[in-house]
């Protein structure tokens, strides 16, 4: 038995993946969202930590001193050791996993490299815009994005063109998850807009390709040395290469898609998603096997709960 933890609405990520993918593990996790921690006197057992960057400061505070107080077991992820986006590009940029910058859209350097791009801080819906080019284009989509999101949680990302090695038409995305001990090779998505969220193009050469490079995954040292800088015990990196074949970290995700719905994987590239779900059901087996232990509720009625919660931020499904 582990727990997960994930913001309320977020939670569904695992939760798909065990549906489709995993059912014989659904009765071996506790997915909790962290609004819901309070309801909890203690955690003995092993426990995964997601979705660090979603949370607001003053959340992470409160909920990193629950865990400093009464989590008693094997955390991954635990309080403290995931950085925020800005820091993990910096640690990134110096040991040239990546050249590009991320910064807060409050505090510009005067050499911004053109184009850029405006993201949230606090979640994973890419891109909020389309590439800006120049000074003008950015003043003008900050003043339309701030109008829905506050500008102290913007960021703004210099973009780098990472296309596949084989065809400069087509923008790629690798990625690789880590859990725990095991490294995963994912997928590499192939898509026709630079930001690569889907695979858009399929075809059984490209099949061909993430297959063999599922089975090889020739940076599995790079990307586990990116996985320790960062801090992450848990979670989904995503990269590309430049036009020099240096590769460039995009982001690390703490709760990322574990798959994505069965029904949706294309007939080509159904074989390698199977072996890496294996894998990870492997992965996940383990964690279970470490404790039966789940975490003890309290016995405080449910007004009592709220009070020791706080309030609950708003928050964008992203």
């Amino acid at each position: 038995m582990f727990a997960y933890f994930a913001t309320g609405k977020f939670t569904f990520p695992l939760e798909w993946f065990l549906r489709d993918w995993a059912p014989q593990l659904a009765a071996q996790v506790q997915v909790v969202p962290y609004e819901s921690l309070f309801d909890f006197r203690s955690l003995r057992g092993t426990a995964i930590l997601s979705d660090w960057d979603r949370l607001h400061a003053d959340e992470r505070t409160t909920y990193s001193r629950w865990f400093a107080e009464r989590g008693q077991g094997r955390l991954l992820n635990p309080p403290g050791g995931v950085p925020e986006r800005e820091t993990l590009n910096a640690r990134l940029r110096k040991a040239a996993y990546c050249n590009f910058r991320v910064m807060p859209a409050q505090a510009l350097p005067a050499d911004l490299r053109f184009p850029v791009f405006l993201r949230a801080r606090n979640d994973h819906r890419g891109s909020l815009t389309p590439l800006l080019h120049d000074h003008a284009a950015l003043a003008d989509a900050l003043e339309v994005v701030t109008q829905w999101t506050r500008a102290t949680d913007l960021l703004v990302c210099e973009w780098l063109r990472c296309t596949a090695p084989f065809d400069t038409g087509l923008y790629c995305k690798f990625s690789a998850m880590r859990i725990d001990r095991h490294l995963i090779p994912r997928h590499v998505l192939f898509a026709r807009h630079w930001q690569v969220k889907h695979p858009d193009r399929i075809n059984p050469e490209l099949a061909a390709y993430e297959r063999e490079w599922m089975e090889t995954f020739p940076e599995r040292d790079a990307v586990n040395r990116v996985f320790d800088l960062a801090g992450v015990d848990y979670g989904r990196i995503d990269y590309g290469f430049d036009a020099e074949g240096q590769m460039q970290v995009f982001e690390i995700n703490t709760n990322p898609m574990v798959m994505p719905k069965r029904d949706t994987v294309a007939p080509l590239r159904l074989d390698a998603q199977l072996a890496s779900a294996t894998r990870m059901i492997e992965a996940f087996q383990e964690l279970a096997g470490e404790s039966n232990e789940r975490p003890a509720r309290q016995g405080f009625p449910r007004w009592v709960r709220a009070r020791l919660r706080g309030p609950v931020r708003p928050r964008n499904r992203a």
